[in-house]
């Protein structure tokens, strides 16, 4: 008994409110709607509501994680698991988005996305809200970006095989 309560002195449990967990679980809809969006527009597979979900479904992944640790005291639950658990998961998901056509593979971009998304569900769930907006924000600039400049270089190698 004295072990337990020198732990918690030691190591904090994080205690979440209901209220926590609900609003970190829209937070992480609303997060991965943002991408999905702009998958949507894009006219890609993976849209709204796949984005939503892995963004949610992470999240929650990780809450639980979390509450079982706080209701063992902590004993036995190793986080990095859970954690290992869900990218790896979502990496096999998004490898399901890969498929070879003319020996150019497609969709790598829709996989790395929902992998990245998994990351920012992970850490809305731990409480890191700031990086994963932040990380957020910069995965929409990426894709942005990817229009204006992710069509050049096929441009010039087709500009290539036609001179040549």
């Amino acid at each position: 008994m004295a072990f337990y309560f020198l732990m918690h002195l030691i190591f904090p449990v994080i205690m979440l409110s209901e209220t926590e967990i609900v609003i970190r679980l829209i937070i992480a809809a609303g997060l991965g709607m943002a991408i999905g969006y702009e998958r949507e527009i894009s006219e890609k597979p993976a849209g709204i509501r796949t984005f939503a979900i892995v963004s949610i479904g992470a999240c929650l992944f990780t809450i639980i994680g979390i509450l079982i640790g706080e209701t063992n005291g902590g004993a036995g639950i190793d986080a990095t698991r859970i954690a290992a658990g869900i990218i790896t998961g979502i990496g096999f998901l998004g490898a399901g988005a890969l498929f070879q056509s003319n020996s150019r593979v497609l969709g790598l971009t829709t996989a790395a996305g929902i992998w990245s998304m998994g990351a920012v569900g992970l850490a809305v769930g731990l409480g890191y809200t700031t990086a994963a907006i932040l990380a957020t924000a910069l995965m929409y600039l990426v894709l942005l970006s990817g229009r204006f400049y992710g069509k050049q270089p096929k441009i010039k190698a087709e500009k290539k095989e036609q001179a040549g």
